[in-house]
């Protein structure tokens, strides 16, 4: 098996697992419809071991740079090799969401994630995430801008909400 069609099958069981877990959290467990008011997730058995902001900055922050600058003329994928990092990131994309909707360690995480409307920033951001993958399987220009200015609107509006202008907490990233 080539290293390709290895990496092209861990991208297909990541995005399974991950579209797999989200499904598992749209309806109730009566099996009715959720209104609009939903509750937060249970806490994992493996909790996370580090700080939402780190997962922000090492995780959610690249991948999205990865997204936004693919929507540039000067940094669009020319290759089926370039589209498969999209999606890559994409991917992390989506799994980000779900990550992010668990406390972690930093000194906010608990509160935040208790919040109804932190949790609709975190199923926007894997909604988001999903979205980009779509856009870059088919290839399509147009639908990774668009996807690109949601995720902005995602972010701007979180931090807002949320971060404010506190810096990244010395956690440094390459962006």
């Amino acid at each position: 098996m080539t290293r390709s069609s290895r990496k092209r099958q861990w991208i297909k069981a990541t995005l399974i697992t991950v579209v797999l877990g989200l499904g598992g959290c749209t309806e109730s467990q009566k099996g009715e419809p959720e209104t609009k008011q939903q509750t937060v997730a249970p806490a994992p058995s493996v909790p996370l071991g580090v700080s939402i902001n780190a997962v922000m900055v090492g995780l959610v922050d690249h991948a999205s740079h990865s997204i936004w600058d693919a929507a540039t003329p000067q940094r669009a994928p020319k290759t089926d090799k370039a589209w498969e990092e999209i999606q890559h990131h994409a991917i992390q994309l989506a799994a980000a969401g779900s990550v992010i909707a668990m406390p972690g360690t930093g000194s906010s995480d608990a509160a935040w994630v208790k919040n109804p409307e932190w949790q609709r920033y975190s199923r926007e951001l894997s909604d988001i995430g999903v979205q980009a993958w779509d856009a870059a399987k088919k290839k399509d220009m147009k639908a990774i801008s668009d996807v690109g200015d949601k995720l902005v609107a995602n972010c701007e509006s979180c931090h807002k909400a949320y971060k404010g202008d506190l810096p990244t907490e010395g956690i440094l990233h390459p962006h």
